[in-house]
């Protein structure tokens, strides 16, 4: 009977650890980087790299990023983006030649 019980509860403690596990995998594997070109308020144009939880969301990034602030490569502390331009998947290349440009010329 003791061997029973044990059995038992080792298999409650078990099984949700084995169905964590795979959550935590998929959600690993739905994150994407992304690169964004973008006008910051001044007129400094920039790349802007951030990691989004889907594909589909790339293009919510373009919405969601006008007057929010962001570190961006070369400027120091935090700058307001005015405008998006295009955002894709960091292994795209982008529509505009002047950010494709930029985006070789651009500290990493």
């Amino acid at each position: 009977m003791n061997k029973f019980k044990l059995t038992y509860l080792m298999t409650l403690l078990l099984l949700p650890s084995f169905a964590f596990a795979q959550t935590s995998e998929q959600l690993v594997s739905e994150k994407t980087l992304a690169k964004c070109y973008v006008e910051l308020m001044g007129g400094k144009r920039v790349i802007y790299k951030s990691t989004v939880k889907s594909e589909e969301l790339i293009l919510t990034l373009e919405n969601r990023l006008p007057n929010t602030e962001i570190r961006a490569p070369g400027v120091t502390g935090k700058a307001k983006v005015y405008k998006v331009f295009q955002c894709v998947k960091n292994d795209v290349a982008f529509k505009h030649g002047r950010a494709n440009v930029l985006e070789e010329k651009q500290i990493r």
